[in-house]
Parts: C-alpha cells; sequence; structure tokens
C-alpha cells in the first residue's frame, strides 16, 4: 500500500455524513447516508503513479483535477498543502500548485439542513504571470458495481432541428464493442465489471444533471449548463471512466484562459437518494419528491 488514509474530519446533518481529509486535497473522502456504514465514494489508497511534479496518489473520493487533461497542470501530488476553513454546515478546501503554471484549487461544501442535499462551488485561479487555459474538472471515484447514467440532450441545442442534438466523445483506448457501455434514445450508461479495461466517455447533455447508483443509492448531480464550445473534449460536461478498480462520474466546467489573479467556478447540487436509476423521471427526480 502506497499511504494509509490521511487524517480527515467529517460534517454532518440527518440525512448523511461527508468526511474530507485535513492534510492531503483539497478531497472529500467520504459520503456515507444516514444509519448506515456505506461510504458512496471509493477509497483508493494504494493507486499511484509518478508524474514531472512527484508521486500522485489517487486517494479516493471526490476531486478537482484542471481540464483537459495534460500533466503539466493536471497531475500536481495533493499528499500535502491543503487548507480548510469550517464555517457552520460547511467548509472551504484549497491549495496551490506550482509548476510551469501557478494556480489555486478549491472546493467549498455546503450541507443543506432539512433536505439530502448539499452544495459544491469548484474554482481554479491563475496564480502565475503565465495564462491558464483550464476548466474546473469534478471527479466523483465511486465502488466498483457502480452505474452512471448521463441523459442525452433533447430538442435543438445550436441552430435548426437540421442539425445534430447528441454527442458522444470517446478515448484512443476505448473499445466501442464494451458491454459495459449502453446507448439508449434518452440517455448513454456505463456499468462496471472487475474484468473490464478502461474505458470512458464524455457526453453533451443540455439536461443539467447526470446520476451514479451505488447499490441501493442513488447519488444525483445537478449543474449549470453551458454552450458546448465552452467544453473541453469536443464538448462534453459530463464524463465516465471505468477500470478494474473503480468508476467515475466526471462534470466539466467553462473551458477560460485565465490571467493572473482570474478564476473560474464550477457548482454542483448533490441528492442523495434511497433508490433505482430507472425511477428517476427525465429531470432526475424519484416521484413523490420535488
Amino acid at each position: 500500500m502506497e499511504n494509509s488514509q490521511p487524517a480527515f474530519r467529517a460534517l454532518q446533518n440527518r440525512y448523511f455524513t461527508i468526511e474530507y481529509l485535513t492534510q492531503a486535497g483539497p478531497r472529500i473522502s467520504a459520503l456515507i447516508p444516514a444509519g448506515t456504514q456505506q461510504n458512496l465514494l471509493a477509497r483508493l489508497d494504494d493507486v499511484a503513479w509518478d508524474t514531472e511534479y512527484g508521486r500522485y496518489l489517487l486517494y479516493g473520493g471526490h476531486r478537482l483535477w484542471a481540464a483537459p487533461e495534460i500533466s503539466e497542470i493536471t497531475y500536481f501530488p495533493e499528499t500535502t498543502g491543503v487548507h480548510a476553513s469550517e464555517s457552520g454546515n460547511g467548509v472551504r478546501l484549497w491549495r496551490e500548485d506550482h509548476g510551469k503554471v501557478a494556480y489555486e484549487r478549491s472546493i467549498e461544501v455546503k450541507l443543506e439542513e432539512d433536505a439530502p442535499r448539499l452544495h459544491l462551488v469548484h474554482g481554479l485561479r491563475n496564480l502565475s504571470s503565465v495564462p491558464l487555459n483550464a476548466a474546473p474538472w469534478s471527479i466523483s471515484v465511486l465502488p466498483m458495481g457502480a452505474k452512471v447514467r448521463i441523459p442525452l440532450s433533447k430538442g435543438i441545442i445550436t441552430g435548426n432541428e437540421l442539425l445534430p442534438n447528441r454527442s458522444v466523445s470517446f478515448w484512443p483506448y476505448d473499445n466501442l464493442r464494451d458491454a459495459r457501455l449502453s446507448l439508449q434514445n434518452d440517455y448513454v450508461e456505463l456499468s462496471s465489471n472487475p474484468q473490464g479495461e478502461a474505458f470512458k466517455i464524455g457526453v453533451y447533455s443540455s439536461r443539467g444533471w447526470a446520476a451514479a447508483q451505488v447499490g441501493e443509492w442513488l447519488l444525483v448531480k445537478r449543474f449549470d449548463v453551458r454552450e458546448p464550445q465552452n467544453q473541453p473534449d469536443f464538448g462534453a460536461n459530463v464524463e465516465a471512466y471505468t477500470n478494474k478498480r473503480f468508476v467515475e462520474i466526471e462534470l466539466v466546467g467553462e473551458l477560460r484562459n485565465l490571467e493572473q489573479g482570474e478564476f473560474v467556478i464550477h457548482t454542483e447540487t448533490w441528492e442523495i437518494l434511497h433508490g433505482n436509476l430507472d425511477d428517476l423521471d427525465e429531470n432526475g427526480n424519484l416521484p413523490g419528491r420535488k
């Protein structure tokens, strides 16, 4: 094992508990529904690789990277250097990364008191005199057995009804015959299998939500929709990745060219519900729940 799980602190409401790391990160390490011991996020204490900045330990949980995925701005080790500031039912986590471009990453988390929801604001701030072209890229690592569903766009996206309104991006290592991929008229779904190789998809979805099934629980993520030309990865704003160890549900914010001192944010609202993906309506809601 590369490293034991670092120290953490917890925040909770009557619906769930979240844990965040106090030495590494910024990282949410656990999301636990009340009355259970089930972490909907996966721990990966033994997954690591070498980068030009040192050894990167993945840890698992929920993290913030900078897109597009290029080593000089994405793979900064996170074992030390995180700062945390709690306020009421929330916390702000941030760190500075110094490489070819210096920038700050931050995640602000706020729990609702009377609903199974939490709100996250992910931020990138350029600290360098060198311009930074990047988008906030939030990644939640889920345990093997989880399944991610991305609703496809409906109606006209740009122009008129004669132009395309649905797209899926594939990565060079993808096998398009992979049985874990399900393409439906209304959604794309990626399931997991411990025998499967790496596979990733990206989708531009105008629907403003995506969801993951983890056992008997749903993690529904809601986000602001921007124009596809402002997104990396062929316009994708929702992505999913899986390999032999885990599954990821990923949201990508607006791609911006940041001058020194400028920042870009990406916001999400998470809902933790008991149910199944097939029970969700077209707006990502369960019947009887607003």
